[in-house]
């Protein structure tokens, strides 16, 4: 049965997406609406509309759109252009001077690059210039007859009738744009901005400019600063500093994932950026106590934004509402083994059991463990256990590649495993599951935001399973849920060792093990004496080596191809970083093929064979960030991937998606599993080997790994267990409000 529905276009981003045969179905990027509500056009509209008018000194005046405004006999105005909201479009008075904001010149710069934009095709850079620095221009005469425009202006015909026609459809969200372009907003920030955020500039910059850089996304210091002195504002002193704190907290979160930072360093960057003493910016934020939460952090006093306290007190609220709601089953006594029917050659161990018994009781639970220590059979014991009480499951995982791999199990696949992305689309479009528990594997991966979208996400009565490894790799994205969780202790964490098999342990794991423990592990060089292998190598000869590996050595060993190989390499830089290896290998594999795609910059050329990467998430293609297919042929203008046997046909800007994938960063690897793994050490990676990063790489591999570089680089990775260090605060807002 197709649950997908068409697939359709957003109509606010343009993502491509299916509309899960709903009516009024939500892009899972934006999270819009796809109903044209036309109701939104009628003259009887109350929304905002920003718009522009010349204050020429009279009291009645008219718009940009020919509205009449009467501006009040006590407001003294300068002379010159302003911003202004209309909300009835037939009058507006003017009572307040909060009602309008002052521009003093008109908006040429903002009009001349809307002219040049996508709305006025074939007028371009040269001809928009030509039109704002005509002697005769005036923004009211883009408003008239195509004719009058073409004569006034010199204009052809055509160009003539493109600004009235355009002009005339679209005049609101042309002057927003042209007035968001004068105070140099982005096209991105711009489209934030139409679809939320219409009433609420003119009060927003009259009360305080500077709280842009939390209002609308990726505003940068220098934008405000540009804002400032386009509008002749002069910010004080205490504005700036606040400003520039505000700013720095948001760029250490979007760089570096800390969703807190030390008050010290905080201090010191809004110095840096604002020009302002260190003295001075204290005295500041200590004035401005609302605008920050303090707490402490690795005994270091921290500071974290409004919205980042208020989105960790939202999990925690959440995580409290589960719990007041949880409806504990019926269970008289504690399952056993005898009282699960598991796979032949699944044997859960008393830890594995225990834990399974615990969950099922607690409306939030934390499951983890290292490689080996039994977490993917421990899943499929806990599903065997609900189905026994009766509930009903849903199973997901942060990527599409992690949630295939449940798929391995067969007690799994009815449950059809799907990627959280994927599970939230479905209930944003209103297709909500019904159901007892929900189970997220992988969930080191989830970030602070994607983890608050989901557990708001779940229904009063139902509880929540993570289980990962909080030894991994922090998230792509900011916070570290997962983590912060098991370390606050105040939810439900059972740790399983898988020390009951130890003997059994594979000399990659003990590795592993060594690793995260900050200690050196044993190191051979003998492929027939272990399955982890360190290979010694000076940097010049490193490339040729692992080259040899792939080709050569590991097939013989593996007796496979080298589609069971994974090259991960810490950075895309670098004669053994990805962009190098993954030409050298693509020269030798596949370029004597027919070449199916090449990008207009040259940076990639598809052949036939060549194994790719999918980039970010395609929820038309239905193919997700991290996935690993296969180059098949080309029909027509399309690029046949082959995804596990599923075809996916790919064309125009889709294909910029994708990349080569015969080396991918230890960041996309996460939530994959390889027949063997070839890691580079570099010296030329130093400053992103971390024993995290080591640790994920490492676990990767199932049969092999094989580490080719510099032995002290390894050691000062291993040493470099700093570097995976968040700042966060959730663990201080879970300590502090669950009991």
């Amino acid at each position: 049965m197709n649950i997908w529905g068409k697939k359709i276009k957003c109509l606010h981003c343009d993502t491509k997406f299916y509309d899960f045969k709903q009516k009024d179905s939500k892009c899972p990027k934006c999270s819009k609406s796809q109903v044209v509500k036309f109701k939104t056009y009628k003259k009887t509209d109350t929304k905002k509309i920003l718009d522009l008018f010349y204050y020429d000194g009279n009291t009645k005046i008219f718009s940009e759109q020919n509205i009449p405004l009467t501006i009040d006999e006590k407001i003294k105005l300068k002379l010159g252009w302003y911003i202004t909201e209309l909300i009835d479009k037939k009058k507006k008075i003017v009572k307040s001077k909060n009602e309008i904001i002052f521009l003093e010149k008109p908006p040429l710069n903002g009009l001349q690059q809307v002219l040049a934009g996508f709305r006025f095709p074939g007028i371009g850079n040269e001809n928009s210039n030509k039109i704002i620095n005509h002697p005769d221009f005036s923004l009211q005469l883009l408003s008239l007859d195509a004719k009058t425009i073409e004569d006034r202006l010199n204009l052809s015909h055509k160009i003539a009738s493109t600004i009235s026609i355009t002009w005339k459809i679209k005049t609101d969200e042309i002057i927003l744009e042209v007035i968001l372009k004068e105070l140099s907003f982005t096209n991105s920030q711009i489209k934030y901005f139409q679809d939320n955020s219409k009433d609420g500039l003119i009060s927003l910059i009259n009360s305080n400019p500077s709280d842009l850089l939390g209002y609308i996304p990726r505003v940068n210091f220098e934008q405000l600063n540009n804002i400032y002195k386009r509008l002749s504002l002069k910010p004080t002193e205490k504005e700036f500093a606040i400003a520039a704190s505000r700013f720095w907290l948001s760029q250490t979160e979007d760089r570096r994932g800390h969703t807190c930072a030390p008050e010290v360093k905080v201090k010191e960057e809004a110095s840096r950026l604002s020009n302002l003493s260190i003295e001075k910016i204290q005295n500041y934020l200590d004035e401005e106590d609302s605008l920050f939460f303090r707490d402490f952090r690795f005994d270091k006093k921290v500071l974290s934004s409004k919205f980042s306290y208020q989105r960790d007190k939202s999990i925690v609220d959440e995580i409290i509402r589960l719990q007041k709601n949880f409806i504990k089953p019926k269970i008289s006594n504690l399952l056993r083994k005898k009282d699960l029917s598991m796979p032949e050659k699944i044997k859960l161990s008393k830890e594995q059991i225990l834990s399974i018994n615990r969950s099922l009781k607690q409306s939030f639970s934390i499951i983890t463990g290292g490689p080996g220590s039994g977490k993917s059979t421990l899943i499929v014991g806990l599903v065997e256990s609900l189905r026994k009480i009766g509930k009903k499951i849903v199973i997901c995982a942060p990527t599409g590649r992690a949630a295939k791999r449940l798929t391995e199990y067969k007690e799994l696949r009815s449950l059809e495993p799907t990627t959280i992305h994927m599970h939230l689309t479905v209930i944003r479009n209103k297709l909500k599951q019904k159901y007892d528990t929900i189970i997220i594997d992988e969930a080191s991966m989830v970030d602070i935001n994607l983890f608050l979208e989901l557990i708001q996400s779940i229904p009063n009565g139902s509880n929540i399973i993570l289980v990962g490894d909080a030894d991994q790799l922090p998230p792509i994205g900011p916070g570290q849920p997962f983590k912060d969780m098991i370390e606050s202790k105040k939810v439900n964490i059972s740790k399983l060792s898988g020390n009951f098999r130890q003997d059994n342990l594979s000399n990659i794991i003990k590795a592993s093990r060594s690793i995260i423990t900050g200690k050196l592990p044993s190191m051979e060089t003998d492929f027939k004496n272990s399955d982890f292998i360190f290979i010694e190598c000076n940097k010049s000869n490193q490339k040729n080596l692992i080259l040899n590996l792939f080709f050569e050595k590991v097939p013989t060993l593996l007796k496979n191809t080298q589609e069971s190989i994974q090259i991960l390499s810490p950075m895309h830089k670098g004669n053994v970083g990805i962009k190098f290896l993954n030409y050298d290998i693509q020269q030798k594999l596949t370029s004597n093929s027919e070449l199916l795609f090449e990008r207009k910059d040259k940076s990639l050329k598809l052949f036939g064979g060549d194994k790719v990467i999918q980039t970010s998430n395609n929820y038309d293609l239905m193919v997700m960030n991290g996935d690993i297919g296969h180059v098949s042929k080309k029909i027509e203008n399309k690029i046949i991937v082959n995804f596990d046997n599923r075809e996916v046909e790919y064309s125009g800007l889709d294909l910029y998606d994708l990349d080569l994938a015969y080396a991918i960063s230890i960041h996309k690897s996460q939530g994959s599993e390889y027949s063997a793994v070839i890691i580079p050490i570099n010296s030329e990676h130093i400053h992103m080997l971390s024993r995290n990063l080591l640790y994920t790489a490492i676990t990767r591999g199932k049969k092999l790994v094989v580490l080719v570089g510099e032995k002290n680089i390894f050691e000062n990775a291993i040493n470099a267990f700093w570097k995976d260090t968040r700042y966060t605060n959730l663990v201080s807002a879970m300590q502090s409000n669950i009991n």
